[in-house]
């Protein structure tokens, strides 16, 4: 549960189940897809700054890809600043008291 990872959180979907894929796996972090991708990630952007979300969770690494190529272009568009983190990195930061990752961190 991501409660146990941060303090607050919203459902982008009202029925999670029904949550829009980023398309990543299915060709669409392709070169030539570049600009399909990026309305097709329109749909999430729009519903997420509409829910008020500042930073977004994303499950998978073909989804950390794209956030790294749509979201700056979104960002722009929308004049926002909206970021993106994944599932297993707030795992970790969950998992590792605060003293330990500063040590374990390079600066």
């Amino acid at each position: 549960m991501l409660s146990n990872a941060v303090m607050r959180y919203v459902e982008l979907n009202d029925k999670p189940e029904l949550a829009i894929c980023c398309g990543g796996t299915s060709g669409m972090l392709a070169k030539e897809m570049e600009e399909l991708s990026i309305k097709y990630a329109e749909l999430w952007y729009q519903r997420a700054i509409g829910k008020g979300t500042d930073c977004v969770v994303v499950s998978c690494a073909a989804c950390k890809l794209q956030m790294d190529r749509v979201l700056p272009r979104l960002n722009k568009l929308y004049n926002r600043k909206l970021t993106f983190t994944g599932l297993m990195d707030l795992v970790y930061k969950a998992m590792i008291p605060k003293s330990i990752e500063r040590r374990i961190t390079p600066h």
